[in-house]
């Protein structure tokens, strides 16, 4: 006798046990969420086979767990052959059931935490109240930490107090080993917080984020990499508006390429932030931020043609959504940077790379040829520094970042010559040259030597960054600069240090305004040229192109 479960499965015989009355529902959520026919007809077998294995075994609701379906699994192997959609398919009716409030979750034995995970803990409850921090900033943030206190205490106590300069530039010496610059560089970032954190509760006394030594790792040292204006057109033309995923795709890679969206707002874009009568929509930026941008005649034609003739029924607010079973908004960035990857290689170009960014990159680059002002680009990205657009057109802007907080030299007080050294020799090591501040260092602790002073102070740095008297207002600016760097690091370990303020000397360099040569002064310096005394005589030695001088 069949069994009718819904309007697309059939049964050949009524389910049995307790959970037998879910199985119509389960099939109808699994029905919802987009699963294909021929896989909600299999996941509705499997579960009712499960159904019946309980009844045999006589397992009830409230003992049933989440090892119960490896066990089911591991008979019906024994013979059935195994299938990949086995495990999946329990797995879904397991959490189905649980969010029907039929069976209860699996309790975790309770393990009592260790000081370390209670100390990160606390600053990570510190960074998303307080410090409102996005979640992928906190994920990126915590394991340093982490991995700070469990080297500096192990499993005993946390006592921050015990803390010192010393122990953050061996942790941070030991790491930047084994870790790309990019990510040493983030490491230094977390320590600097956490360190700051410390502070603020009253845990340590001295400014230890001071200490944390500076990753070489300088920023703008290339051209962003922005994919050219004709690869977008190209890329755009080989979509497939036929189907529904390329009408999605093309949507997608449109707000990519003509309005410059990151790929976390891309997908966080929901049905209610577009203003379809004013023609704009509302994104979700960096920091929680929302910005209003205008939807053009072409964005908005490829959006409404996806949600018109391609996008899946679904109950999920977001306007682009999966194209496979369980059909949801995209998860993170992830799913639009394979899409931006799949269509490169199905359009056969060899783009700068494989991400979303080149697309921000090219639309920046293009807006500035086209005559836009910086301003005018970085009200379109979403920027909220200028320096922050600087960066991504990379034009014009060549002058050198100045350098970060310094390496610290340790934690016992030593002399000032001492200090210098260690300075000099840590920093090197993370690959800073420092030939004039090498030179300048050493010179400025042998004036505070004749000066019988063992620690700085501003006056005393200034005297000095003062000399000698005969030179340019910027060499005296640049000797203040490398006394103020060592000050920062000195100031971890010996707190009588004064670090010389901002704007002392100031010093605004000025680019000399190049001279253009007009053609009459070319022609004039050619000719002047050719009329100079030649070591040999002509065509000699070697017969070169010949210039010819008409107003000669």
């Amino acid at each position: 006798m069949k069994y009718v479960i819904s309007n697309q499965v059939v049964l050949s015989r009524q389910p049995e046990g307790p959970f037998a009355a879910h199985i119509s529902a389960f099939a109808h959520s699994m029905s919802e969420r987009g699963y294909g026919l021929w896989s909600l007809k299999y996941q509705v077998r499997i579960t009712a086979c499960f159904c019946r294995w309980l009844v045999q075994k006589k397992i009830g609701v409230r003992r049933i767990c989440s090892e119960h379906p490896a066990l089911y699994l591991r008979y019906r192997y024994r013979h059935q052959r195994p299938h990949r959609e086995d495990s999946a398919a329990l797995r879904h009716f397991i959490e189905f059931l649980r969010l029907e409030g039929v069976i209860l979750r699996d309790k975790k034995s309770a393990r009592r935490k260790t000081e370390v995970e209670r100390r990160t803990q606390a600053y990570e409850k510190y960074l998303r109240e307080a410090r409102a921090l996005v979640n992928a900033t906190i994920i990126n943030y915590l394991p340093f930490i982490r991995e700070f206190l469990k080297d500096r205490f192990g499993d005993g106590p946390v006592t921050l107090s015990r803390l010192c300069a010393g122990d953050v530039v061996k942790f941070v010496q030991r790491q930047a080993l084994r870790l790309a610059l990019k990510r040493a560089k983030l490491m230094t970032t977390a320590l600097r917080s956490f360190l700051r954190y410390a502070r603020y509760c009253g845990d340590i006394t001295l400014d230890l984020a001071a200490a944390v030594p500076v990753v070489a790792n300088w920023s703008m040292t290339s051209i962003p990499r922005a994919i050219p204006v004709e690869q977008v057109r190209q890329l755009l033309g080989s979509i497939d508006r036929h189907t529904a995923i390329g009408r999605r795709d093309y949507a997608i890679l449109l707000l990519l390429a003509r309005l410059g969206l990151r790929a976390g707002e891309v997908a966080s874009l929901e049905l209610d932030d577009i203003d379809w009568n004013t023609g704009q929509f509302s994104v979700r930026s960096k920091g929680g931020q929302r910005n209003d941008l205008p939807l053009t005649a072409e964005v908005g034609t490829a959006i409404a043609a996806y949600l018109r003739q391609g996008r899946p029924q679904s109950t999920s607010r977001r306007v682009f959504l999966r194209a496979k079973a369980p059909i949801r908004g995209f998860i993170g960035v992830s799913g639009i940077g394979s899409i931006v990857r799949h269509s490169l290689e199905r359009a056969g170009i060899k783009s700068p790379t494989k991400g979303t960014h080149q697309f921000r990159h090219g639309l920046a680059t293009d807006m500035l040829r086209q005559g836009a002002t910086l301003e005018e680009i970085g009200e379109l990205l979403g920027h909220c520094h200028p320096q922050t657009t600087k960066i991504y057109t990379k034009v014009d802007f060549n002058a050198l970042r100045t350098l970060a907080l310094p390496w610290p030299g340790g934690v016992k007080m030593n002399t000032l010559r001492q200090a210098v050294q260690e300075y000099l020799s840590l920093r090197r090591g993370l690959g800073f040259k420092l030939h004039d501040a090498g030179n300048g260092l050493l010179d400025f602790v042998t004036f505070m030597e004749q000066h019988r002073a063992t620690y700085i102070t501003q006056t005393l740095a200034l005297a000095w960054a003062q000399q000698p008297l005969n030179v340019q207002p910027a060499h005296w600016a640049q000797r203040l600069t490398f006394v103020r760097g060592f000050a920062r690091h000195r100031s971890a370990t010996d707190p009588r240090t004064q670090i010389p303020a901002q704007g002392l000397l100031p010093f605004h360099a000025k680019r000399a305004r190049p001279y253009l040569y007009s053609d009459e002064e070319i022609r004039s310096l050619l000719c002047a040229a050719l009329k100079m005394p030649f070591r040999y005589e002509r065509g000699e030695c070697c017969r070169g192109p010949t210039i010819v001088c008409s107003d000669y």
